[in-house]
């Protein structure tokens, strides 16, 4: 079978199209698709003339191997061997046995598709027929501009690409069709769809990518039917905000079940004045030559259609829109997708306007639906949506594609219909846009009694009049079953009035119960001196017969036991006739604020950090064991006092790290009230400080680490590279990866010797490290083996499997950060230190996966509980001893 331009250019957008074309099938081909081929031939005549009178054509359509080595160029020059029929638009000679091939595309911009189908051909050519290929060039454009590039920048992706190539064309079964965006102007769209139809293909759910789709393959799932069966409603989480995300299999329910699934009701305020905009444009020449906006004021709609004949029109039409929307300052504006942001943002900056205004009156209608509303449809396009609400467009192929097609055709022969065509279609996406949000409106009101509407989370529980009366006397049952609701009266007679009286009980839902604590009686008492200075006027105060006690509680600690001790604290109030103000003894007002001595919260501590135990386990052994009736909300504010006391400790452990040679880094997730938020361990292997950000950006570590000059210590994350200090990757985290791919595809030969390889060079070092230690004067016999596996493996070898080639990439862009540890004594080739710093916390969060907003605190105790466990201290002797520095 020869490759050719057909299937190659195929091949680059959809592999199932060039198995198609390898079949010779006969497709419909698209009006897209004829004018970017009669423009083609247009522009390439037209170039041919210019060529001409620049004296540089060598001749046109030349056929076979025979080129002609002088320098000029070739039109239309065929490579045909019994593997290839190649075809170049032009072939520019600039000296024996070395050229340019040409790619000639009609439109303003080049794609990454046209740089990729020339560097194939040129591949192709200098494998085939013994020609030196550097560089290709693309013209483009009405003025022919030039775009030249090094082949070498796009090796990666030919090899790719023609290994899979030729694997399909010697497979003896067709590749699996996936649909794409190029299906919009495929000749086969029609008969492909129908096929992924009948076989309830994946990839007619609009964001199903190959990799989404060849991970459920891995799992047995492979249509859209069995897909839907995966879904599963997740608990209901005590949740300030949800992070949004698009849910495949719940999309397929929604598909199967013909319903619509709701993730989060819509949040639209509609307004007695709202308008609906859609604009259309050409992106090849950034032009905007269409603004549609509908006006629905009350129960009338004012269409508008602001129309740009040309570019220099433009203009107009923007100062149109401006005029429109100025008459009405507060109507919410409406629009779907992120198109009509970037062009107002766009056509703003181009002539010279402030649309601030504007832009806070945009309602992106996706917004409310992605990821929260799962309508029984294959993708979320507003022609999609529009006709399962009900609304219609007058040419059944309206579409973006068509509109291009619509424009070209009204450029080239300035028939109004095409303009008619344009508004009218403009004008039904902002009519189906305001249908859209009118039934996001209905759902936002009424979702609770709509037959097609269900809860993604929480479905609806069906029933009729009666068993309605029954689940609600046997939840009844149930709950009354409960420990906290042993010995209430249960009624089965008054169901439904028990229940209205339970909702109009005055005050908010039962959280923690309420604890009223008694103060103890004392065990001793110690009487306190006086203040006898006026903080004031630094006069001498005078002793007043008025009285002040505090009753404080702790624990005392001895060899073999705990003790609970209460001590009363009285001393006489002292008087300044000055400030006419009573003070009290400064040893009462040091804990005038406390109930509890620092023993007593030291164990608190230590229960809940060191034990892990949750509040209320803690709560019940304070009761069992020294019958303290304390309340939840007490031990976590127990917490937050006393970690200021400690916040010395803290920054001191942090300036030890910062003076270091060298610094681990890491970060993990935890759920915060609902919340994905990220804990960062920072650690010199001696000292640890832990941090809390809500994403994973790594604007804190800048800051914390500015003026860092030693060595970092990290895993791959992208974002540690930003920072301005030296960088040691962690060998731990490649080894691991490298070892898992090897588990998961061990015949494959490539990626067994590339490992191999690697094998060889780094365990000579580590044997290394581990006789002598990690000191630099034992490393330099490794060096030459160092750059000669650089050059050899990593930039001399070409690797044609995907896992190969993927480590191939990791390895190059780190590698000198890989061998950091060889240029300096003692710093270490692995984080696990950090990684040791954040295991009690991983542990912690599969005990509980929710934190409190308290989290800032406890993760300032785990810190210095971390560093006393890597100096091998005891956390709570520490604790117990009153100290600052550990």
């Amino acid at each position: 079978m020869q490759i050719t331009n057909d299937i190659l250019l195929s091949f680059i957008h959809c592999p199932y199209k060039a198995y198609r074309k390898c079949k010779s099938e006969i497709g419909e081909i698209s009006d897209y698709e004829k004018i970017f081929n009669e423009l083609k031939c247009s522009r390439k005549l037209l170039f041919l003339e210019k060529l001409s009178s620049a004296k540089t054509l060598i001749r046109t359509q030349s056929a076979g191997n025979n080129f002609a080595f002088n320098d000029g160029i070739i039109l239309d020059q065929k490579f045909i061997n019994t593997n290839t029929e190649i075809i170049l638009d032009g072939f520019e000679f600039i000296g024996k046995n070395k050229a340019i091939p040409i790619l000639l595309t009609p439109f303003e911009k080049i794609t990454q598709t046209d740089k990729l189908l020339i560097s194939l051909q040129a591949s192709l050519i200098q494998t085939e027929f013994n020609l030196k290929v550097e560089c290709c060039k693309v013209i483009y454009g009405k003025n022919f501009q030039e775009k030249q590039f090094k082949l070498s920048s796009f090796t990666k992706n030919i090899k790719k690409h023609i290994d899979e190539l030729n694997k399909m064309l010697l497979a003896p079964n067709e590749p699996y069709l996936i649909l794409n965006k190029h299906c919009a102007i495929c000749e086969y769209s029609a008969s492909c769809k129908e096929k992924a139809k009948v076989d309830s293909n994946m990839s007619l759910l609009d964001r199903a990518t190959f990799k989404v789709i060849d991970k459920y393959k891995k799992k047995g799932i492979f249509t859209i039917q069995q897909l839907s069966y995966l879904y599963k409603p997740r608990r209901q989480t005590k949740r300030t905000k949800q992070l949004v995300a698009h849910n495949l299999e719940l999309q397929a329910l929604a598909l199967r079940t013909d319903k619509i699934y709701v993730q989060q009701l819509p949040e639209l305020s509609r307004q007695p004045i709202e308008l609906f905009l859609d604009i259309e444009g050409n992106p090849d020449q950034d032009l905007y030559y269409l603004i549609g906006v509908l006006i629905c004021k009350d129960d009338a709609t004012i269409s508008n259609s602001f129309w740009a004949d040309k570019t220099s029109d433009e203009a107009h039409i923007w100062q149109q829109f401006l005029s429109i929307i100025n008459e009405y300052p507060d109507a919410p504006i409406y629009h779907y997708g992120s198109y009509e942001i970037k062009a107002i943002a766009i056509l703003g900056k181009r002539y010279n306007r402030n649309i601030t205004h504007i832009q806070n009156r945009l309602i992106n209608i996706v917004n409310s639906i992605y990821g929260k509303i799962y309508f029984p449809v294959y993708s979320n396009r507003l022609k999609e949506l529009g006709n399962y609400i009900g609304a219609t467009w007058s040419s059944p192929n309206a579409s973006g594609i068509q509109s291009l097609i619509w424009r070209h055709q009204w450029n080239d022969t300035k028939d109004a219909k095409y303009k008619q065509f344009l508004i009218i279609y403009n004008l039904e996406d902002c009519i189906a846009l305001k249908s859209l949000s009118d039934k996001l409106t209905l759902i936002q009101e009424s979702a609770n009694i709509l037959p097609e509407v269900d809860f993604g989370s929480n479905p609806k529980k069906n029933s009729t009049g009666s068993s309605s009366l029954v689940h609600k006397q046997f939840d009844k049952i149930l709950k009354f079953a409960h420990e906290n609701y042993e010995g209430r009266k249960i009624s089965f007679q008054n169901v439904d009035q028990q229940e209205i009286q339970e909702e109009k009980k005055a005050g908010g839902k039962i959280g923690h119960k309420g604890v009223t604590r008694t103060i103890p009686k004392a065990q001793k008492t110690i009487i306190v001196p006086i203040k006898r200075v006026c903080p004031v006027h630094k006069s001498k105060l005078i002793k007043n017969q008025k009285t002040t006690e505090r009753t404080l509680t702790n624990l005392v600690f001895t060899k073999h036991s705990i003790r609970k001790t209460v001590i009363k604290y009285i001393g006489h109030k002292s008087y300044c006739p000055l400030c006419n103000k009573y003070f009290i003894p400064p040893q009462i007002e040091s804990i005038s604020s406390m109930h509890f001595g620092h023993n007593f919260k030291s164990w608190v501590v230590y229960q809940r950090l060191f034990l892990r135990l949750p509040y209320n386990i803690i709560q019940l052994n304070l009761k069992e064991l020294f019958n303290e009736n304390i309340s939840q909300s007490t031990l976590t504010n127990t917490l937050r006092d006393f970690s200021s006391f400690y916040s010395y400790t803290e920054n001191k452990n942090w300036l030890h790290i910062l003076n270091s040679p060298f610094i681990h880094v890491d970060e993990t997730k935890v759920n915060v009230k609902g919340i994905d938020h990220y804990v960062w361990v920072l650690t010199n292997g001696k000292q640890v400080i832990f941090r809390e950000t809500e994403t994973r950006e790594i604007e804190m570590v800048q800051k914390l680490l500015g003026k860092f000059k030693g060595v970092l210590i990290a895993d791959f994350y992208s974002g540690y590279d930003s920072l301005p200090c030296k960088h040691q990757k962690c060998w731990v985290h490649l080894i691991r990866d490298l070892n898992n791919d090897l588990w998961k595809d061990p015949y494959n030969i490539e990626y067994e010797k590339f490992i191999m390889e690697l094998r060889n060079l780094i365990i000579p070092i580590f044997a290394t490290i581990d006789k002598y230690g990690s000191k630099k004067c034992h490393f330099n016999k490794f060096r030459k083996n160092i750059n000669e596996f650089y050059n050899r493996v990593l930039m001399n070898e070409s690797y044609s499997s995907e896992i190969t080639l993927k480590y191939q990439t990791r390895l190059k862009k780190h590698w000198t950060n890989l061998f950091t540890f060889l240029e300096m004594d003692n710093i270490p080739w692995n984080n696990n230190m950090a990684e040791r710093g954040l295991r009690h916390l991983a542990i912690q969060r599969k005990i509980s996966t929710y934190f409190d907003n308290g989290v800032k605190h406890y993760l300032l105790f785990l810190g210095i509980m971390q560093t006393c466990r890597f100096q091998k201290k005891s956390f709570l002797k520490f604790l117990l001893s009153g100290k600052k520095s550990i």
